[in-house]
């Protein structure tokens, strides 16, 4: 749906590959997508402070069928993240990664 849309998506089965990604693409990618619940040692906010540790204009788009407060998580870490809860509609999430790039000036590529 995102390449449908005009996005170039980067696709990672899980944060190590994610992070590989990352090394491979960083000057391109302006914005993570991911889930909080990631297979692997390393979760989706794990993943995500990795990240903005080494770009803080990275742009974030988590998504969970938890609640934040059910994850424990806290994002106030970084106003660049944006949290959507699961069950969402296609039409919520490119709006929020919309949102999300446009608050950042940041053109379109998603990871």
């Amino acid at each position: 749906m995102l390449k449908r849309k005009g996005y170039t998506v980067l696709e990672a089965g899980n944060a190590r590959d994610a992070s590989a990604l990352w090394q491979q693409h960083r000057p391109e990618v302006r914005l993570l997508l991911s889930d909080m619940m990631l297979e692997g040692n390393v979760n989706g906010l794990e993943l995500t402070k990795e990240l903005l540790a080494q770009q803080p204009s990275l742009r974030i788009v988590l998504m969970s069928g938890y609640s934040m407060e059910l994850l424990g998580a806290d994002l106030s870490f970084s106003n660049s993240i944006r949290f959507i809860p699961k069950p969402f509609t296609n039409d919520v999430m490119l709006r929020t990664i919309r949102e999300s790039l446009d608050t950042a000036g940041a053109g379109g590529r998603a990871c």
